[in-house]
């Protein structure tokens, strides 16, 4: 009897082994068919006959959504009629009714992928849902390729993210996909995935989600022609922006002269600016502004020594009262230290910030409003006479 049952499981194995093979494919970086146990680039006959397609992390995003739609049915032809009008293709499963609302977990593709690999498969499958259906209170740390993905159980909102960028650890994995970090996460490498991705009870374990693998490939062409004609709409509506711009530019050509006035009187200025200002050197130039007309700008070598490495001069405002509103990075010296700098300097009489201290990571952005000492002495001058 043992004898029967074992010759009836390698019968079942081999059954299942030749299914495989013949009828389903991997897209990775390009399409693989497992043949005899080992990853082979698909032909063109195994791309003809597919039926099932699994679907490579690096190609599709995830989202989750509820629907406050308490029967399964329902909620699947809300979900049909949503992939008949997305602009996108999107696969779909559909979570157990909690009293309030199903949790949706969408994975979404390119539109133009399955054509550009010549493939037409009747089911898609991405690769994490078929490993997160055999998890329960473990993730998985698995490489594909050289990229490096944490896959979770279903229960999570997202069952994959890659490690790339600023996720470079488990623990910040386990940040972005709200997972406690106490959960054990055991890693594997490509054999032991192509095993689990080519695996019959693995993927007959997703039976319930059939409806939202499904690939409806007249919805998608419909889809197509939707684009192509928002598309040339678009371009339509550009035509006809560029001639309205034409038409107002024709009609404001004395602003424009007067504009191109005001730009040359500026344009010292500006050249300083774009030149990032990282150096006392480039600082030293603006010792040369005084000379402009109409700005009175008298004793920008003392703001000079200000413009030291890691402080950037993002801009410069000149206000109607004569004070020079600064809005300034700095990557080095904190907000107040630079004010302090500032305040320090002989021919600034005054010194304070304006508005909100932007403080990130690596920098802070802010704004100083400067009063130079010569403003200072002018103002009194008219005061007195």
């Amino acid at each position: 009897m043992s004898n029967f049952n074992t010759l009836i499981s390698k019968m079942l194995k081999s059954a299942e082994s030749s299914l495989l093979q013949r009828y389903c494919l991997l897209l990775w970086d390009s399409c693989y068919a497992l043949k005899k146990g080992v990853l082979e680039e698909a032909t063109a006959q195994d791309k003809k006959q597919v039926k099932c397609l699994i679907l490579g992390a690096q190609h599709y995003q995830e989202e989750v959504m509820d629907y406050p739609i308490s029967r399964y049915r329902d909620l699947v032809k809300v979900l049909k009629l949503e992939q008949t009008n997305s602009l996108r293709p999107f696969l779909f499963q559909i979570q157990a009714f909690n009293g309030k609302a199903r949790q949706v977990k969408k994975a979404y593709y390119s539109d133009t992928l399955l054509a550009e690999n010549i493939i037409r498969p009747n089911l898609v499958i991405p690769e994490s849902w078929i490993i997160a259906s055999s998890l329960k209170n473990k993730t998985i740390q698995y490489q594909q390729n050289n990229r490096k993905y944490i896959c979770v159980p279903n229960n999570y909102k997202n069952t994959v993210i890659e490690l790339n960028g600023l996720l470079t650890n488990r623990e910040d994995a386990y940040i972005a996909l709200v997972v406690p970090q106490s959960v054990e996460c055991i890693e594997n490498d490509e054999s032991w995935l192509i095993k689990e991705l080519f695996n019959g009870k693995n993927i007959a374990s997703l039976w319930q989600l059939i409806l939202g693998l499904y690939v409806n490939y007249s919805k998608q062409s419909k889809q197509t022609d939707w684009r192509a004609f928002f598309a040339g709409s678009s371009i339509v509506l550009v035509i006809y922006l560029i001639v309205i711009s034409l038409f107002l530019n024709n009609s404001v050509a004395s602003l424009r002269a007067e504009s191109d006035s005001l730009n040359a009187q500026l344009s010292p200025l500006l050249d300083l600016i774009s030149q990032t200002n990282e150096s006392k050197s480039r600082a030293e130039k603006f010792s040369g502004l005084y000379q402009v007309k109409g700005w009175e700008l008298t004793d920008w070598q003392s703001i000079a020594p200000l413009f030291t490495q890691g402080i950037k001069l993002i801009n410069i405002n000149f206000l109607p009262t004569g004070k020079i509103a600064l809005k300034m990075r700095s990557t080095s010296l904190s907000s107040s230290d630079v004010l302090a700098l500032l305040l320090a300097q002989q021919n600034v009489a005054k010194a304070d910030f304006s508005g909100i201290i932007q403080k990130k990571a690596n920098y802070q952005d802010f704004t100083i409003i400067v009063e130079l000492a010569s403003l200072q002495e002018k103002t009194q001058e008219v005061a007195h006479d």
